[in-house]
């Protein structure tokens, strides 16, 4: 039994109700006050700001605020609660508007700290036409809460016909009925729509329909490009408008119920006007036929006569239509002679055809259903144009000119290789520049007029004077045939020279001009002639006085008072020898004769006289066969070791061996100029110092020095160490040359022929250097060889080396070489550079590896 009156059990049983107090209420004097952060998000999980969130705590169904947050840019609110303790959390948004309520809410509740609350991040609605065809674009949307009038949201549709509105509440449930209203035309269309996470985007159909207009011009055709407006009344601005397509049909959307007034414009001009509101619609679409006054209008333009329609121009036609205030009403161009220009309205209108800004009709032109296709006569003539070349040295070059009729953009061509020129359909102007041309020169610059039909008209052109002096290299004059070449090779005139010299030889055109002189019909000087003004040219002839010298066939003696002729293809000249046996020519061409020596009437010899500026006295023998001794010498003049010489004479070839000392000698060749068709060395062809050989005596001797040269070289292997096997194969232009095996000589001295060098240096089948140059200069080079000292050990499982060990080593596949372990186990060779196979014999086993 308790003794109620001990102070210990009454302390102990206060104790025991102050804790169960405590354990009722959650109140425990040792917790502390953690924050908490939670996001607030939408039913449609978008971060919500600006939301209100409240923490109770709740006591015999009483409620007690603990906190009171309000959500950031981020939908995050901070709560300071017990860790322990359950809340009751009530969110709001907008501040009063109850939104989402969380009876059961402590620190541990939510692992992601987010609540979802009855509010929608983006509605969009979708304003259109009855159908849902044409979205309205432009105007002011307004939704309202149904329960709660100071809930709103506004906005604009866009070129879409769409609005989107930011965070809408919905209230306690996932869904809302708002009211929607929009304002167009200075109507209100009231609609309901349910904004809920399944219904973000919604379509708004209001009473608003399509008017379908057939537009026809006065020819019941369809007409494209038609401007249609409606309006309430005349005076107001157009509600709906809408462009004629190809069809004819122009559609007009976004029209309310109502009636009214149409009008339709081409332009400027308005086309149709309705003199009451012909357009009724009425909870449908509308479709009705109008007739504009216009027409499509097509003129085709023919020449002054009316016989043929202007299509040769290649220029375009340009027309235009102006009304009575100068108003372009339309514009058309063609290059095939009919201008079109689409639809234009009724009515008298100013017509003006114009080519490359030369005016060719200006009238006035009614419009009207029965002129809509029609025709005129402008000033486009024809003429006849001919060149006037009399004052020229050769008026015949007037039929090789041609040349253009300009006018800005149009440009005529013009040919007068028949002596004239007709054009057709030309556009009547006074002031055509006529360009003439021979060749790529302009020759003539004109100013014509065509302003009458069929008119004839002659183009005179002048050219400028030349005059032309000839003399001898002594600069004495001297009478000469001067022939005028064209470019293209062709002669086109010719005169001669008088005594002193001196030719004025009247016009030429100012193109360029070859004037060739000749003496003895041989051409002995020229000059190019362009003239831009009244000129004179000289032209130096490569004349001069001449001696032959004659001897007799063993040169012991000159021969006196024997007839010497000279003979040019067309002319000869002859002369004389005197007591010294020399012969004097005067002014004769420098050139290649066919002599003919006679004595007492006899032939006694005849051969080429090669007369040049380089010798006055020619000495010649009567008769005889020549021999020739040549010496071929290298590029440091040393005597050559062989090849061979092909020299002609005439149309023959002659081919000889060089010694080895660089000699040859050449028998039996007539007293001429021989040519030197090749030097060969080493099969190969050398360039030499000298291509002719002017064979005047017997045993001439002649030295020729060719492009061979002396190479030395030496081949490295990668230590620096020279390499002592494989071998050098040396071409010169794509020919092998040379084969030296290192084995036997490296450094090597190499002779060699000019031109492009290729050194290849070969070992085991592998080109291991190269290296290519033109070889135009004796030289010396160093090549190093891409091979390498390769030695390797060889062990059996045991740590033995194995000695008589075969080995062969394969390179893509090919043997290279076969070796044998020596008795330290070891191989050592040379390699090129590359991928090897190894291959290993050991007892029965076989084994292989690649390095």
């Amino acid at each position: 039994m308790v003794n109620w009156e001990n102070n210990t059990v009454k302390i102990f049983l206060a104790a025991l109700l102050f804790l169960l107090l405590f354990l009722q209420n959650g109140l425990y004097t040792v917790d502390s006050y953690p924050d908490v952060t939670i996001t607030i998000k939408t039913i449609d999980n978008v971060a919500l700001p600006n939301a209100i969130v409240r923490a109770y705590t709740v006591v015999d169904e009483n409620k007690y605020l603990n906190d009171t947050k309000t959500t950031d840019s981020s939908g995050r609110v901070t709560l300071s609660i017990k860790e322990k303790k359950i809340y009751r959390l009530e969110i709001f948004y907008p501040s009063g508007f109850l939104v989402n309520v969380t009876t059961s809410f402590n620190y541990s509740a939510l692992p992601k700290k987010e609540l979802y609350v009855n509010v929608l991040s983006k509605w969009t609605l979708k304003i259109t036409d009855k159908f849902g065809r044409d979205p309205l674009p432009n105007v002011p949307v307004r939704i309202k809460h149904p329960e709660n009038d100071s809930i709103t949201r506004t906005g604009n549709t866009g070129s879409d016909g769409k609005v989107h509105l930011n965070f809408v509440p919905l209230g306690m449930t996932s869904s809302k009925v708002y009211e929607v209203n929009v304002t167009y035309a200075g109507q209100n269309y009231i609609k309901e729509a349910e904004c809920s996470e399944r219904n973000k985007e919604v379509t708004i159909k209001i009473e608003l329909f399509r008017v379908l207009v057939a537009i026809k011009d006065v020819l019941n055709r369809p007409v494209e490009g038609i401007w249609v407006e409606i309006r309430r009344q005349l005076d107001e601005y157009a509600l709906s408008t809408g462009s004629s397509n190809l069809t004819g049909y122009a559609v007009l959307k976004l029209v309310p119920n109502g009636e009214y007034y149409l009008t339709a414009k081409l332009g400027e001009y308005e086309v149709y006007r309705s003199e009451e509101k012909i357009v009724k619609v009425m909870n449908a679409d509308k479709e009705l036929s109008i007739t504009a006054q216009v027409v499509r209008l097509n003129v085709t333009v023919y020449d002054f006569d009316g016989e043929a329609v202007i299509s040769n121009l290649r220029v375009e036609l340009t027309g235009e239509i102006r009304d009575s205030l100068n108003r372009l009403v339309s514009t058309a161009s063609t290059l095939e002679g009919e201008l079109k220009f689409g639809y234009v309205p009724l009515g008298k209108f100013r017509l003006s055809v114009s080519v490359a800004g030369i005016n060719v009709y200006s009238q006035e032109y009614e419009i009207k259903p029965e002129t809509a296709k029609g025709s005129i006569r402008a000033k486009f003539f024809d003429a006849k144009l001919t060149v006037d070349g009399s004052q020229l040295v050769n008026s015949t070059i007037t039929k090789y000119l041609k040349g253009v009729l300009k006018k800005d953009v149009l440009e005529i061509p013009l040919d007068f290789s028949t002596g004239y020129m007709s054009i057709e359909n030309v556009p009547a102007y006074s002031g055509y520049l006529v360009k003439l041309y021979y060749k790529e020169y302009e020759v003539a610059e004109k100013k014509i007029d065509i302003t009458l039909d069929g008119e004839e008209i002659s183009i005179k052109i002048r050219g400028k004077n030349v005059t032309i002096y000839t003399f001898n290299l002594y600069e004495k004059p001297l009478s000469a045939e001067v022939r005028v070449y064209l470019e293209d090779g062709n002669q086109y005139f010719k005169f001669k020279t008088d005594s002193s010299g001196l030719a004025e030889t009247g016009e030429f055109l100012p193109i360029t001009y070859k004037f060739k002189a000749y003496v003895m019909d041989v051409e002995c000087g020229e000059v190019i002639v362009q003239p831009q003004a009244s000129e004179s040219y000289t032209i130096k002839l490569n004349v001069r006085n001449t001696y032959i010298k004659l001897y007799d066939k063993d040169r012991e003696s000159t021969i006196p008072d024997s007839l010497i002729e000279l003979y040019t293809e067309k002319s000869k000249a002859n002369s004389m020898t005197n007591a010294s046996g020399i012969a004097l020519f005067e002014n004769i061409p420098l050139t290649k004769y066919l002599y003919r020596v006679y004595m007492y009437g006899f032939k006694v010899g005849e051969g080429v006289a090669d007369i040049g500026l380089d010798r006055q006295l020619l000495e010649v023998v009567a008769g005889g066969i020549l021999d020739l001794r040549l010496t071929i010498v290298d590029s440091d003049r040393q005597p050559v070791d062989g090849g061979k010489i092909e020299i002609t004479v005439g149309d023959a070839e002659i081919t000889a061996n060089i010694d080895q000392n660089g000699q040859v000698r050449i028998p039996n060749l007539p007293n001429t100029t021989l040519y030197i068709a090749g030097l060969y060395y080493k099969d190969v062809k050398v360039k030499t110092d000298t291509r002719e050989i002017n064979l005047v005596s017997d045993e001439m001797p002649v030295t020729i020095s060719a492009s061979i040269y002396t190479l030395e070289a030496s081949i490295k292997l990668k230590n620096g160490e020279l390499m002592k096997f494989g071998e050098v194969n040396i071409y010169v232009s794509g020919r092998k040359t040379s084969k030296i095996v290192l084995s036997e000589t490296n450094p090597f001295i190499e002779r060699l022929p000019g031109g492009e060098l290729t050194i290849e240096v070969v070992f085991k089948n592998v080109k291991v250097a190269s290296r290519s140059f033109t070889l135009d200069a004796s030289k010396g080079l160093t090549l190093q060889a891409d091979v390498y000292n390769f030695v390797s050990t060889f062990y059996n499982t045991l740590g033995e080396r194995l000695e008589g060990l075969s080995l062969k080593i394969e390179r893509e596949n090919t043997l290279i070489e076969e070796l044998e372990t020596d008795e330290n186990g070891m191989i050592d060779t040379y390699l090129p550079r590359g991928v090897y196979k190894f291959t290993i014999n050991y007892g029965d086993q076989e084994y292989s590896s690649s390095i």
